[in-house]
């Protein structure tokens, strides 16, 4: 499933916090309160999915 951000500056900052994630400088934990913060909720970009193809 493709990520949906909040808005293009948090798209970025979830990228950038990912890579930190991958270079092994931010841990799990770190990383889901980014995911928290930057990503769209499942039930709300479902919801927001099915508006945009009626």
């Amino acid at each position: 499933m493709k990520k949906q951000y909040r808005s293009r500056l948090m798209a970025s900052v979830h990228e950038t916090a990912e890579g930190l994630h991958e270079a092994g400088v931010m841990d799990k934990r770190t990383m889901r309160k980014f995911d928290d913060l930057c990503l769209t909720p499942a039930s709300h970009a479902r919801s927001r999915k099915k508006f945009v193809t009626c």
